[in-house]
């Protein structure tokens, strides 16, 4: 049997995978001529493998060894999953970036709407958009598992393929983690990237006259969870293909790749990702620059396979768009001068916005009938949520609110001068 070949695209280096197999550890499973008792009401059933048993019947060290084979051998990380720590080699021009992000059932997703395979992928991907708003290059990650009894290894080891389109594409692979029981599918993913030093990029930077810029488009993973949750609603448009909707809801793409042609080319001056929403995310970059942003309802990126949704479903684009959550698009702002030079890159960038100085950093988007909103604060905010469930939720018309009513206008605003805030009444 010929060696496996692993193509690392980041730097060019092709490597081979060494064919010796560690000699497995010899677990018994459960005693001869015996089978388990039930657990917590969970039945053992003899007739099937091991690995479709529910995972109260699976020992902790076997589930490792199963996890074990979605590891890639990587010229970089010294020690092999299975110790309980790895090191990694350092390259002196480079520096480290961290990050963790988590995705728990009942809160960031629902098994009814999605896969095991969906949430391995869009966990990754998640985390992985953090680093792509860094403008780091991914190395490897762990993952924190929370399994409930009731599921069993085959399950399991479908999450982890999910994993496997976003590892192909930047010669990664989880390097260890954790496994715990709990009632609930649980991940915690910890990506470990990196990025020339004293060049990552950065949330604060941006100065008065900035483009706002947004890669690909906007407002699809919104429309999916408006289209599970209103059956009415899919029903009427059940003669459109709704499957780009989808799509990028179970499976969105973190901006990593395009993130390296844009900063070679463009100076940008602030960036974060879409993971709230366009309203929210776009606040905190305000508020963190004390400078406001304007941004053209009319310039939002659609794509198509949305707009029959706008129009049978009644609802603008701003307010799908503002609220629309995990996008894992990339913001960021560049100088008016370098605005040209975004038109030679080959990937999807739309200006839609510019910042503005402002007594109070806020979000203010003109819509398409000449009248203003305030969405410094549409989108999804956990210590807020009233309900589990994944983001973005409901669309209401807030715009005669002035925001949200437990964050008070004058209170932001003492806040934002840097006063105490007054208490409200």
């Amino acid at each position: 049997m010929s060696p496996r070949v692993f193509h690392d695209r980041r730097i060019g280096i092709t490597q081979k995978a060494s064919t010796r197999r560690r000699k497995k550890q010899q677990i018994a499973l459960v005693p001869q001529n015996s089978a388990p008792e039930a657990i917590q009401g969970i039945e053992f059933t003899a007739a099937l493998p091991y690995s479709f048993q529910p995972m109260a019947f699976f020992p902790e060290d076997r589930l490792i060894e199963e996890l074990l084979s979605f590891f890639r051998p990587h010229n970089r990380i010294k020690l092999p999953p299975g110790d309980d720590a790895m090191t990694i080699s350092e390259i002196p021009v480079m520096e480290m970036v961290v990050s963790l992000d988590a995705f728990f059932e009942g809160v960031h997703f629902k098994r009814d709407y999605m896969d095991l395979g969906d949430i391995g992928h869009k966990s990754l991907a998640a985390a992985l958009s953090d680093l792509a708003a860094t403008g780091a290059l991914p190395l490897t990650y762990l993952v924190n598992l929370e399994l409930p009894p009731d599921l069993d290894v085959e399950k399991v080891k479908e999450i982890y393929r999910g994993y496997e389109g976003l590892n192909d594409a930047y010669c990664i692979s989880p390097s260890g983690g954790n496994v715990v029981r709990g009632d609930r599918i649980s991940l915690v993913t910890t990506v470990i990237g990196e990025v020339e030093k004293d060049s990552a990029l950065k949330r604060t930077g941006m100065a008065e006259g900035d483009v706002v810029v947004v890669t690909g488009d906007l407002g699809r993973p919104g429309a999916a969870l408006l289209l599970y949750e209103k059956k009415e609603l899919r029903e009427k448009l059940s003669n459109f293909d709704l499957g780009p909707i989808f799509e990028k809801f179970k499976k969105p793409w973190p901006r990593i790749k395009e993130i390296q042609n844009i900063k070679r080319e463009v100076n940008i001056t602030s960036i974060i990702d879409i993971s709230d929403g366009l309203g929210i995310d776009l606040y905190r970059l305000a508020r963190l620059n004390g400078f406001s942003i304007v941004i053209d309802e009319s310039r939002l990126p659609v794509h198509p396979s949305v707009v029959p949704l706008l129009e049978i479903g009644g609802i603008s684009t701003w307010e799908l768009i503002s609220e629309s959550g995990e996008e894992y698009e990339l913001l960021f702002t560049v100088p008016e001068e370098d605005v040209k030079k975004l038109e030679n890159l080959q990937c999807e960038l739309t200006p839609i916005g510019r910042v503005v100085p402002g007594f109070r950093p806020r979000v203010v988007l003109k819509k398409k009938d000449g009248g203003e909103v305030d969405i410094s604060q549409r989108g999804y905010d956990h210590r807020r949520a009233d309900k589990a469930g994944p983001a973005p939720r409901q669309f209401p018309d807030r715009s005669k609110e002035g925001g949200d009513s437990r964050f008070p206008e004058d209170r932001r605003d003492r806040e934002d001068r840097g006063g105490p805030p007054r208490e409200a009444p």
